[in-house]
């Protein structure tokens, strides 16, 4: 879950796994990811990376694109 994404419309969240391979995009996304990959499969047991980005322009000078990791352990 990703707190206060509703408020940007217009985001993207893709996920990666530990060789760089996109297994999840989503544009607009609303907390809905499940762990399963665009197929429908679900994702093994491991560390994934994933990337926000807002695409809003922020009148603070803030960051717009968010990275870090995602652990999945079922």
């Amino acid at each position: 879950v990703i707190e206060g994404l509703g408020r940007y419309a217009d985001n993207t969240v893709q996920v990666f796994d530990k060789w760089g391979d996109m297994v999840f995009e989503k544009k607009d996304y609303n907390n809905d990811w499940n762990g399963r990959v665009r197929k429908g499969e679900l994702l093994p047991d491991g560390t994934y990376y994933y990337l926000v980005k807002l695409n809003a322009t922020n009148a603070f000078g803030g960051k717009n694109i968010f990275t870090g990791t995602i652990l999945i352990k079922r």
